[in-house]
């Protein structure tokens, strides 16, 4: 993400003499606002879950207001193609204001899940484990109980355990488990 603040202060610098200036007499009484800053925020629900919303949003525009200054940073996101929309649950069109953030809800921060599973039955919470890069090296068996013949699993967020992973519907991401399922009478997984 630096990257693209890097690229983007440097397209600003260039469009936005008069600007500039003021940052400079900002600059000099000791206050540098963030031109753009960009977050996961993870917002408490009703029902006491907890969503993943993507924020967009120019901290300068507080420092702007504050002293009652012209100039704003206004947003509008002009060019996006579908792996954006996706990743991003991002809505063209939506309603809002130039100068207000650009908020998406239920993304997922693209950091390690948790995972609970009706599998892990009799361990706390029915806890699996983590998702990782590379393959568990100690192998975890799970006896399944009674004839079931069905399994679900629950992904939520590292950052807030409260919070399900909502994988974006292009099926670009998906989810592997990898199991060896044993005839006798007593089922591993």
């Amino acid at each position: 993400m630096n990257d693209f603040n890097e690229i983007f202060e440097k397209k600003f610098n260039k469009n936005a003499l008069g600007l500039n200036v003021y940052l400079d007499k900002l600059g000099e009484e000791g206050i540098h606002p963030q031109i753009i800053d960009f977050h996961y925020e993870f917002i408490e629900q009703i029902d006491d879950s907890h969503t993943c919303t993507f924020v967009i949003y120019s901290p300068f525009n507080e420092v702007a207001e504050k002293r009652q200054s012209d100039f704003r940073i206004g947003f509008k996101i002009s060019q996006y193609n579908e792996d954006f929309m996706n990743v991003f649950n991002y809505k063209p069109g939506e309603e809002r204001t130039v100068l207000s953030p650009i908020i998406t809800y239920n993304v997922w921060d693209r950091k390690q899940v948790i995972l609970y599973s009706n599998i892990a039955k009799g361990v706390e919470n029915e806890f699996i484990g983590h998702t990782r890069a590379s393959p568990l090296t100690n192998i975890k068996y799970y006896k399944l109980s009674g004839n079931n013949r069905e399994f679900w699993i629950d992904m939520y967020s590292t950052h807030d355990h409260k919070c399900p992973v909502v994988l974006p519907e292009d099926r670009k991401d998906v989810f592997f488990l990898e199991a060896q399922l044993m005839n006798s009478t007593i089922a591993t997984l």
